[in-house]
């Protein structure tokens, strides 16, 4: 049996004896990516994997991606080499959580930081920062936002002990990754200077209220009016993009307004930044998966990864609707003869190392991970 499948929605104990058939070894955890229309009870299949000694962490998410096709419901199962025991880090509601009990490795030591986070917690960025002073450049990440399209707050990160909310989970991967971090979305207007936000909620854009301003370019150019009830099936067009000199746009998806006139993203907008507000062609976002397909591929350290991670987000799939099918199919022919089957989430923010050098928390946005396995050192026999 491989290390990686797709299984369709099926009894707990289906589940169980197709999950105890991947070819794992010791020091392995198999990654659940579980799509959140499953009908299967996840805490009664974590429970059972337990008992049986299968060693599991993965997250929920809007759906999950298996070679060129997405799925609504089931699991993707992959076996991932590790290095220590995920960490699993509570309290991002508030600001005041810890990075307590990450394991230390050596200096210089090779790996990859496989983040899994609730999507809808109020401090995915600060839990970022956080982890990036503490580990250092020397750590690559990826990963993503788990979590319910309903923008329904609830637990959607899970290890072999329970299921989370309000947390991330950390694989710590035995592995090197290429990276490639694309969106394809275009300015349409600004910049304008988000004068006050908290954290996901931007309250003004210059002196007026942020969805004051936000709502007179959209309607303007889409010929519709933002309501309370179209709101997102319109403003998933019109992203926000946070302004870094000399780089692409870190994109921010608003999902709703206030009644106090603020604009609320999934992800932390800085105080002062220079936002803009963009506009998305498909032709383009479809072209950017498959250059950052071909750009993980060239920064891998060789062109076929053991294992291709896809994190894309699930507001690409609403805006490209039917031809999202073409995103994933320009994904597959950017691949090497020869390359591991791809497999993914698709989101809520998307997380990966950025050209700055730190890990940043996207949306909208394309990453694929080319993950290369470090080989264990040879064993040196005793000197006789």
């Amino acid at each position: 049996m491989s290390g990686s499948m797709y299984l369709p929605d099926a009894h707990v104990s289906t589940l169980v004896a197709q999950i105890k058939k991947l070819d794992h070894k010791e020091n392995d955890t198999i990654l659940l990516l579980v799509a959140e229309h499953s009908t299967f009870d996840l805490q009664a299949l974590l429970t059972a994997l337990k008992e049986q000694d299968v060693p599991v962490a993965g997250g929920v998410f809007p759906g999950i991606i298996y070679g060129n096709c997405k799925y609504d419901a089931g699991i993707v199962a992959h076996v991932l080499p590790v290095m220590a025991k995920a960490s699993v880090i509570t309290g991002l509601e508030n600001s005041d959580f810890q990075l307590d009990h990450l394991p230390d490795f050596p200096d210089k030591q090779q790996y990859t930081a496989l983040v899994l986070v609730d999507g809808l917690t109020k401090h995915v960025a600060l839990f970022l920062d956080r982890l990036f002073r503490h580990l250092g450049n020397t750590t690559r990440y990826i990963g993503g936002g788990a979590g319910s399209l309903s923008f329904v707050q609830k637990p959607c990160v899970f290890d072999s002990e329970g299921i989370y909310q309000d947390a991330a989970l950390v694989l710590w991967l035995k592995t090197t990754v290429g990276l490639g971090v694309r969106h394809g979305w275009k300015r349409l207007r600004g910049p304008f200077v988000a004068t006050n936000t908290d954290g996901p909620v931007v309250q003004k854009l210059g002196n007026q209220p942020a969805f004051q301003v936000y709502s007179q370019i959209v309607n303007m150019v889409s010929g519709k009016t933002l309501t309370k009830e179209n709101f997102f099936s319109i403003a998933k067009e019109y992203p926000l993009g946070i302004y870094h000199p000399g780089m692409d746009y870190i994109v921010r998806d608003p999902i709703t307004f206030t009644d106090e006139g603020a604009l609320v993203c999934v992800g932390e907008v800085p105080a002062r930044s220079m936002i803009y507000i963009l506009r998305g062609e498909k032709k383009s976002l479809i072209d950017n998966a498959h250059l950052a397909t071909s750009e993980a591929m060239s920064d891998a350290l060789s062109q076929a990864g053991n294992h291709n991670l896809i994190v894309d987000c699930i507001s690409r799939v609403l805006y490209l609707e039917h031809e999202f099918s073409k995103e994933l199919d320009a994904v597959v022919a950017a691949l090497p003869e020869g390359a591991s089957t791809p497999f993914g989430m698709l989101s809520l923010g998307e997380i990966a190392t950025f050209k700055t050098g730190r890990v940043e928390f996207f949306n909208k946005t394309f990453v694929v991970g080319a993950l290369q396995d470090i080989p264990s050192p040879l064993a040196v026999p005793p000197t006789p």
